[in-house]
């Protein structure tokens, strides 16, 4: 009983190990009909299944360690820009440009929340030409404030834009 519930368990999650693994998960669920009966395919039953449950914690533990790199990247700025909007009189910010800032930041740590690659992508982008484009408005530099607002959340999205399978499902 034990042994075909570790089995099954093995048998289902191997599929959906990254790329890297899944031949791996696989393999071992395939030489499972090759063991005999008793100790010894418990014990492989047990070995296959620990292997892909460790595969999955070790990907979904990464890629929330990246998400919340990167929110942690945004967080401070979107508390800014929202002190920003409650003072009607802050001479270097006008309300356009720090209203497109917040949206551009939400959208930022939602896309970070969810992990998904391509949100991840165009939101940072976004991000990037909000803040340039709101420097301009407030007589800035549009060049050092995207390096210094859109550069932080885009290096801690790099780690999830190389993984080939960032979301395990």
């Amino acid at each position: 009983m034990l042994t075909h519930w570790l089995e099954r368990l093995a048998t289902r999650l191997a599929p959906t190990l990254p790329p890297e693994r899944r031949a791996w998960g696989e393999a071992l669920v395939a030489e499972l009909a090759a063991v005999p009966p008793g100790e010894r395919r418990l014990r492989w039953a047990a070995a296959a299944a620990w292997f892909v449950l460790r595969q999955r914690v070790v990907s979904e533990v990464a890629s929330w360690v990246f998400a919340l790199l990167g929110v942690l990247s945004v967080a401070p700025w979107l508390l800014f820009s929202i002190q920003g909007l409650r003072e009607t009189d802050a001479p270097d910010a006008t309300v356009r440009s720090l209203i497109a800032t917040l949206t551009a930041q939400i959208v930022l740590i939602a896309a970070f929340l969810t992990r998904r690659r391509p949100l991840l992508v165009v939101s940072i982008f976004a991000y990037g030409v909000t803040t340039a484009l709101a420097a301009a408005d407030n007589h800035g530099q549009p060049l050092l404030a995207l390096v210094i607002f859109a550069a932080p959340p885009a290096m801690a999205a790099v780690p999830i834009l190389l993984l080939r399978r960032f979301r395990v499902t």
